[in-house]
């Protein structure tokens, strides 16, 4: 199968994503939660992006466009509060059995 520039960048930006299913499988809640801190997001949304402009030559600014980068930032921005409530409720109860829904 072909790896196309879009595969190529989603393979890299969702990788803190892929990171922590693997480590809530080993129930290693902390560093789960660590995975998908919001700069994490944004750190591995952004290596996508250079990834894609490096192989294609496209200019930063166009590629941006293409993924409407702003309402990917919002999106990691916002889920900040939510991903350090769980991370406080981890802190506070380690040996609960945390289940996603």
């Amino acid at each position: 199968m072909e790896d196309s520039y879009g595969h190529q960048f989603y393979r890299v930006a969702v990788a803190p994503i892929q990171a922590m299913h693997d480590l809530l499988g080993r129930k290693e809640i902390g560093a789960a939660l660590d995975a998908v801190h919001p700069l994490r997001l944004t750190e591995a949304f952004d290596r996508g992006i250079d990834d894609v402009t490096r192989e294609t030559g496209a200019s930063r600014a166009n590629v941006l466009r293409l993924v409407a980068a702003e309402e990917v930032r919002a999106a990691a921005e916002a889920s900040g509060a939510s991903q350090q409530r769980a991370v406080e409720v981890s802190r506070r109860d380690p040996a609960r059995d945390v289940r996603c829904v």
